[in-house]
């Protein structure tokens, strides 16, 4: 999603990856489109994504170390595995909040926004411009509310070929907490949306 230009920030005191050209609502590599096929909760279940994000980016802000931000995610949210931790830490990186490599891990300066400036409509942005599918699944909820199951199949249209509901689930989950789509009802509830903010605008950097 990022090339590997690193700058150092005004006080020098952390590296951020420069992103690649930006073109309005998606990110663009050597003119392929760049966005990250799968998503993944955090821990503590939904309505706890975004305190749990903002913990994971300000560990990656105190220390480029993939094993000690692994560590310190291991005992902060109780894991048994560091395999488990990597996987959290891959959904800041989908997001385009973070960059990581087999051994370091840093923040994006759309990371280092995010985590100066946390808001639903910041996390709504990320979600639009780097997450395959969330794009499709608003433009579908614009036009009327619908169970999980029709929109497993709306979305079968658009070419997004799952054979569960659980990547879709996932991204419902997250533009919940992103303030954008609610469940109503209990057992088969439907999902409706509540707001947007135009098109996915860039995160706003200082």
């Amino acid at each position: 999603m990022f090339d590997s230009a690193i700058f150092l920030s005004d006080d020098h005191k952390h590296r951020y990856y420069v992103p690649v050209a930006f073109t309005g609502t998606i990110w663009h590599v050597n003119g392929e489109t760049k966005l990250s096929r799968t998503l993944w909760p955090l821990p503590g279940g939904s309505g706890n994504y975004m305190s749990a994000l903002l913990w994971i980016l300000a560990k990656v802000q105190a220390t480029d170390s993939v094993g000690e931000v692994v560590a310190a995610m291991m005992n902060h949210f109780v894991l048994t595995s560091a395999k488990a931790a990597k996987s959290y830490l891959r959904v800041g990186d989908a997001l385009g909040l973070i960059e990581v490599t087999a051994s370091s891990v840093y923040l994006t300066k759309a990371g280092a926004a995010y985590l100066k400036k946390p808001s639903s409509t910041a996390l709504q942005a990320a979600l639009r411009q780097n997450i395959q599918g969330c794009e499709e699944l608003l433009a579908i909820l614009r036009k009327r509310p619908l169970r999980i199951g029709r929109l497993l199949e709306e979305m079968a249209k658009e070419g997004h070929g799952w054979t569960t509901d659980s990547q879709l689930r996932y991204r419902l989950r997250w533009l919940e907490e992103a303030g954008v789509v609610e469940r109503r009802g209990k057992g088969r509830p439907e999902y409706r949306l509540v707001s947007l903010s135009g098109a996915a605008a860039p995160l706003a950097i200082d």
